[in-house]
């Protein structure tokens, strides 16, 4: 008797450090009635640091007929990265526009290594591990192609993860998801 009574609370004391220890996990989220489908744990991506939040909004969020999502194509590594990575920022900014806001909004992909000189709508510019990236994050800077400068949201990872990571926060962020 007594040594079953030292099993349960010994079971029991293993089951409650493992609850506490325990990390937050979803890849999932709904947002007006849309499932979003996310590469990484979301709150792992919530630790990607968002600098500017208001000024992105207004880029991505507020008003483009047209976003095109731009790269280095430069790197064989990295471009496998862009094609994963920007298909699903792509999809889910679609799906945003879409099912929340009601309107289309037309999104394209460009390397910007193939002799561009002007680029339409807001500008999303992917940096990868191989191609720019100084860190992780998402942030506004200046862009200049040819003999025009714009105003962008660069979303930028050290690494696939860090990238596709990147790419989820500025989702969340869109979403309504702030720091």
């Amino acid at each position: 008797m007594k040594k079953s009574f030292y099993i349960l609370i010994l079971i029991s004391i293993v089951l409650a450090t493992g609850c506490i220890g325990q990390q937050q996990y979803a890849k999932t989220l709904e947002k007006d009635g849309v499932e979003y489908q996310f590469s990484d744990n979301i709150y792992d991506s919530m630790k990607i640091p968002v600098y500017d939040e208001d000024f992105i909004l207004d880029r991505i969020r507020f008003g483009p007929e047209k976003i095109t999502v731009v790269f280095n194509g430069s790197s064989l590594e990295d471009n496998a990265y862009f094609a994963t990575v920007g298909f699903n920022v792509a999809h889910k900014l679609a799906n945003f526009f879409t099912y929340s806001q009601g309107r289309f909004v037309n999104i394209t992909a460009l390397d910007i290594n193939n002799n561009v000189t002007q680029i339409p709508g807001s500008i999303i510019y992917m940096k990868g591990p191989n191609t720019g990236a100084e860190g992780n994050s998402v942030s506004l800077s200046n862009l200049t192609v040819g003999n025009n400068t714009y105003s962008i949201v660069v979303m930028q990872g050290t690494t696939y993860q860090n990238l596709s990571q990147a790419g989820d926060r500025l989702i969340l962020l869109v979403l309504d998801f702030r720091s």
